[in-house]
């Protein structure tokens, strides 16, 4: 059989779930491809690659460092099970279209639209021991708490920030010149690039143009 048709077969294979994703990595070594991404293969073979006796995290790529998870796994033995997206938009479609994790991580200004679309369940926070010590300010972000029911708690706050080549932007290499200005500098035009969640670059402009995008009564910390 030709080589092209083989990848093809394995294709087929491995979206049909006939794989599971360690399998899937020994037979794209030989191919001589070294990774694979889960979005690629099917529930069925995530599935199989998974321990059903600990929780899903649904998160973004990076939140799986075992730094993150050292009390857990000291605990249980192991980390939870990990499925990632790239961004909320793809995280919210899929559970609107019937995935069910256990635990994801949306942030805070996306609670309404989550909670509306019942992507949000009640959490027990009596069960989290570290709760006491959270900020009241972080407590208190709009949305966290529906009908009575607090349906959010903060994990992280504040990683919204830029990346500089200062090889490139030597005017920049010093800690005090560094500002989001440097997002309207016409010398950098056409070289600069932006996450795409609306509410950030929203709260960047606004902080720009010395307007408190969270005022109005609501927190300035949007944590996530």
């Amino acid at each position: 059989m030709k080589p092209l048709m083989e990848t093809a077969r394995f294709h087929d294979m491995l979206c049909g779930g006939k794989f599971s994703r360690r399998q899937a990595h020994k037979v794209m070594a030989s191919f001589g491809i070294g990774t694979i991404t889960v979005h690629t293969m099917s529930k069925g073979a995530q599935a199989q690659d998974a321990d059903e006796d600990h929780p899903v995290f649904f998160t973004w790529g990076g939140y799986d460092e075992p730094e993150f998870m050292v009390h857990y796994t000291e605990k249980y033995g192991r980390e939870p099970n990990y499925n990632f997206f790239a961004d909320e938009d793809e995280a919210f479609s899929k559970m609107r279209a019937g995935y069910e994790p256990h635990v994801t991580f949306p942030c805070g200004p996306s609670l309404k639209r989550w909670y509306d679309a019942g992507l949000l369940a009640p959490i027990q926070t009596d069960e989290l021991s570290n709760w006491p010590d959270v900020m009241q300010v972080f407590k208190d972000v709009p949305n966290s708490v529906v009908d009575g029911n607090r349906v959010y708690v903060p994990e992280d706050w504040g990683q919204t920030s830029m990346a500089i080549r200062t090889d490139l932007a030597p005017e920049y290499a010093d800690p005090a010149n560094q500002t989001w200005e440097a997002l309207w500098n016409e010398k950098y035009s056409g070289r600069l690039s932006m996450s795409n969640v609306s509410y950030e670059a929203f709260a960047i402009a606004a902080l720009i143009l010395g307007i408190d995008p969270l005022a109005h009564g609501r927190s300035r910390t949007y944590p996530m």
